[in-house]
């Protein structure tokens, strides 16, 4: 067994060019998980109540320990010959289903009933926010599996990329709002794929693909305001469509909505 190790991982950095891309890769898609986490939790505070706000933390363990047990079953992911492709096509699908996870959830409302209704839009939310973290997962265990010489170093980017991503959530949510800041860990998960695409010597089209999924997500990012897809919806007692202000902070959403009248609503979620 220890001599297929070996063998495997001589193989596996045989077939890198530079084992620094991969740890940059690993480092950005745990930095892209922890900004969606948080970033969720906000935004399920909005669009549902504060007992929900939590989900988001069951969903990412939920994700990652799906995709563990994936690998885990299927071996052959983290043969030499597969492994590399997986690492690039997870982190590019991961960004892909962010952005389209945040369009769905931002088209659901939950009420604290026991409504059939509510069940349903729950279990909807549940599984397209758990894809990203089952792809984001199954990209760590592969490099786990495949770099176990290296695990040391290894282990380091890992944390170092959720404490860099932990830190960073707070002036994203300042700046560009929660679903701005769900943008961005979709970006950076683009920029893994790229990452993990100059590890090797990976097609040019493969390097046009995930640089041209890492500009379009930026790009979203700085329309993410004028977007409807990305606006919040009217929930709890928020009328969107008369929001006159909006700003984002680590701990709530503050908007202020127009009345007509000699007043304004002030809501602090």
């Amino acid at each position: 067994m220890t001599d297929n190790r070996s063998n495997a991982a001589a193989l596996a950095g045989a077939a890198l060019r530079s084992v620094r891309w991969v740890y940059a890769g690993v480092a950005l898609v745990t930095s892209a998980t922890l900004i969606l986490e948080l970033a969720l939790t906000r935004i399920f505070s909005v669009i549902m109540y504060h007992h929900f706000t939590f989900l988001a933390v069951s969903l990412a363990l939920f994700g990652l320990g799906a995709a563990g047990v994936v690998v885990y079953l299927r071996p052959a992911l983290s043969t030499p010959e597969r492994w590399l492709h997986g690492l690039r096509r997870y982190p590019l699908l991961a960004a892909l289903a962010t952005v389209l996870a945040l369009v769905i959830v931002l088209r659901q409302t939950v009420g604290v009933g026991a409504a059939t209704h509510n069940l349903l839009t729950l279990t909807l939310i549940y599984l397209v926010a758990a894809v990203p973290y089952f792809l984001s997962g199954m990209t760590v265990k592969l490099a786990v599996n495949a770099l176990q010489h290296q695990m040391a170093v290894l282990y380091f980017v890992d944390l170092l990329g959720a404490a860099l991503g932990a830190l960073c959530v707070i002036p994203f949510l300042s700046v560009v709002g929660g679903p701005g800041t769900v943008l961005i860990a979709a970006m950076l998960l683009a920029c893994a794929s790229l990452c993990f695409v100059l590890a090797e010597a990976a097609s040019l089209r493969w390097r046009v693909g995930a640089g041209a999924a890492a500009v379009v997500c930026l790009g979203l990012v700085g329309s993410v305001a004028y977007n409807p897809l990305f606006h919040m919806p009217s929930a709890k007692e928020t009328n969107e469509t008369k929001v006159v202000f909006e700003k984002w902070n680590a701990f709530s959403r503050i908007t202020v909505e127009g009345t007509g009248q000699d007043h304004q609503w002030l809501r602090i979620d």
